[in-house]
């Protein structure tokens, strides 16, 4: 995953994770935040990093992947105009097919309150 700012990756992170053909994996990282639903009551929203993948190999030179990513962080100070946090939520899902070793883009989406660009791009390797 990572940020494009005019055209150049600004900000990168790297996830990994060993998928069995047909199985779904998650990696989940991120924090819970309470928010107030009464006078004392919390409600607790997990923000951060969620990646849901699937692959399948059909015996073929290709692999099919489905991947569901759903990045959410807390909107900066200069936004925040309530008690309450505001969450910034950037969610992709689809199914591609992918060649070994070759990465893919799954999904891109321009931030609406700057230049920047997010995208999500998955390499697979096939483990022996």
């Amino acid at each position: 995953m990572f940020w494009c700012q005019d055209g150049k990756k600004t900000n990168t992170r790297h996830y990994s994770m060993i998928l069995t053909s047909g199985d779904r994996n998650q990696v989940k990282i991120g924090t819970r935040v309470p928010v107030s639903t009464a006078q004392t009551a919390f409600q607790y929203l997990d923000v951060g990093t969620n990646i849901n993948c699937r692959i399948v190999d059909d015996g073929g030179d290709d692999l099919t992947l489905d991947v569901r990513a759903d990045f959410t962080n807390l909107s900066s100070a200069e936004e925040q105009r309530s008690t309450q946090p505001i969450i910034r939520q950037v969610m992709l899902s689809g199914t591609t097919v992918t060649t070994p070793d070759k990465s893919v883009i799954i999904g891109a989406a321009d931030d609406p309150n700057s230049n920047r660009q997010f995208q999500l791009e998955a390499t697979v390797t096939k483990l022996r």
